[in-house]
């Protein structure tokens, strides 16, 4: 699927090194600011989080040691900083070159909120660490989600699910890790949070196992993987559906206040709470690696 015509709003081939340049402070480049960014970055190389994307609380510690300019400065020039080093990154990154525009429409997206001005620079915000980590190359954009590579499927996921969900885990996938995870970034849900980029998503992710045959397939966990949630959001149906005519199983958690509270957001659904005919309810999708790639390698 060629993104310049599936996705219009698509920049991965426009230009974002002078955007960054742009954007950047009068004291991005100072000598003492240079400085603190190879300390932070050398916080992050030094304490790389176990599994997912959030900086791990030495970095975060460091930054709120500064004063409020200093945070300030941290969560909207760092970011610039470290956009900038991609040139130098990508070669060493090994991936598939098809990810070189997926990655720079992501950064047009994080320029985009920078210019923004509802653009919060906390350090400790999820956006603002899946920024963080698109920029370090950690995580990968795959169209409608960001994907880490160094997840896996809690064994209590596994073992609450029953005997079924088990032998899904360790038979059809092969074991409990690694698997990539992928998870949504409010920034990119307008222009890809639909079925065509959802179907591209897939694609992106058969890419990206191919080349790494260790990996076990994709996990995630969300209230939009809910079975029931068709039959009130009918157009959220493909959100379940697309994945498991692929072969993906969903694995029911239960309920809990995050996804009832993002579930009721939208009148329809909070009007079927409320009736009685609705429950919001969390859902992991736990989709094996043979499966993904026999129908979008």
């Amino acid at each position: 699927m060629d993104p310049t015509k599936a996705f219009p709003n698509w920049r991965g081939h426009q230009p974002w090194a002078q955007r960054v340049n742009a954007l950047a402070g009068a004291g991005a480049n100072a000598p003492d600011t240079l400085a603190l960014f190879i300390e932070l970055e050398a916080l992050l190389v030094a304490h790389p989080p176990a599994h997912g994307y959030r900086p791990t609380s030495a970095f975060l510690a460091q930054v709120a040691a500064l004063d409020a300019a200093g945070q300030a400065m941290v969560g909207r020039d760092f970011l610039l900083w470290q956009i900038g080093q991609f040139a130098a990154r990508w070669p060493c990154a090994g991936f598939d070159p098809i990810f070189h525009g997926w990655f720079v429409d992501a950064f047009h997206n994080v320029l985009d909120q920078l210019e923004s001005p509802a653009f919060v620079a906390t350090v400790t915000r999820d956006q603002w660490q899946k920024n963080l980590a698109l920029a370090r190359l950690q995580l990968v954009p795959c169209c409608a989600q960001l994907v880490t590579l160094a997840s896996g499927v809690p064994r209590s996921v596994a073992v609450n699910s029953g005997p079924a969900g088990l032998f899904h885990v360790l038979a059809r996938c092969g074991g409990f890790a690694p698997f990539a995870e992928i998870h949504t970034h409010d920034p990119m849900v307008g222009a890809y949070f639909n079925p065509q980029g959802w179907e591209q998503c897939a694609r992106l992710l058969a890419r990206l196992l191919s080349k790494m045959p260790a990996c076990r397939g994709v996990y995630a966990t969300s209230w939009f993987f809910d079975p029931a949630l068709g039959a009130i959001s009918p157009k959220l149906a493909y959100l379940h559906d697309l994945p498991a005519a692929a072969g993906a199983r969903f694995l029911r958690l239960g309920p809990d206040r995050e996804s009832f509270e993002l579930a009721t957001a939208f009148p329809p659904r909070r009007k079927a709470w409320e009736a009685g005919t609705y429950q919001p309810c969390r859902y992991a999708i736990v989709w094996p690696r043979r499966a993904l790639l026999a129908h979008y390698g």
